[in-house]
């Protein structure tokens, strides 16, 4: 039996729920730059960069996460500094 995208979904959902989750969430976030910015001079690390991105951007697609739930993570990550 395959990893079905919707078993991926709902393992994501399932993690993320928590306060823990949430915090790990956002710190994988603020870590892949998902709110920032990726440019960089050197064309191999802007590069590499877009690939961490990349990661969190398939997180929040695969999450379907709404604008409410950002809300949440903008407070967490808040929180951690």
């Amino acid at each position: 039996m395959s990893y079905t995208k919707a078993q991926q979904s709902r393992d994501w959902l399932f993690i993320f729920e928590t306060a823990e989750g949430r915090r790990a969430l956002s710190a994988l976030f603020r870590e892949n730059m998902l709110f920032g910015t990726t440019f960089n001079p050197e064309s191999g690390k802007a590069a590499f960069n877009e690939g961490r991105r990349a990661v969190a951007c398939d997180i929040v697609q695969s999450l379907s996460i709404s604008p409410g739930d950002f809300d949440k993570i903008a407070q967490a990550m808040k929180e951690q500094l």
